[in-house]
């Protein structure tokens, strides 16, 4: 399903204004977290930090390196099953 293009209101056009390069759009944090389970300030300093802009080509090249940056970086939640499962079969 092809995404829209987001409609900035008057809110959103003076938010960037006054703070350009720092306003993030939360629709990005919450189809972000849907896609990783990574805790929201993680997501949210790298949209900030690669999509915080107005330019829909300037988002979806920073959120293509948000995603490529989690999935490489990020240790899934692999952990505690791990030590779960070793720990048990060890009698530890």
């Amino acid at each position: 399903m092809p995404e829209e293009p987001l409609q900035l209101d008057a809110l959103d056009i003076l938010a960037n204004e006054a703070f350009p390069g720092l306003v993030v759009r939360k629709d990005l944090l919450r189809r972000m977290r849907t896609s990783f389970g990574v805790p929201a300030f993680v997501i949210e300093f790298l949209l900030g930090k690669y999509c915080a802009s107005t330019d829909e080509k300037e988002i979806a090249e920073g959120l293509e390196f948000v995603r490529e940056t989690l999935a490489s970086k990020y240790m899934l939640r692999l952990v505690p099953f791990v030590e779960r499962n070793f720990n048990s079969h060890h009698g530890l």
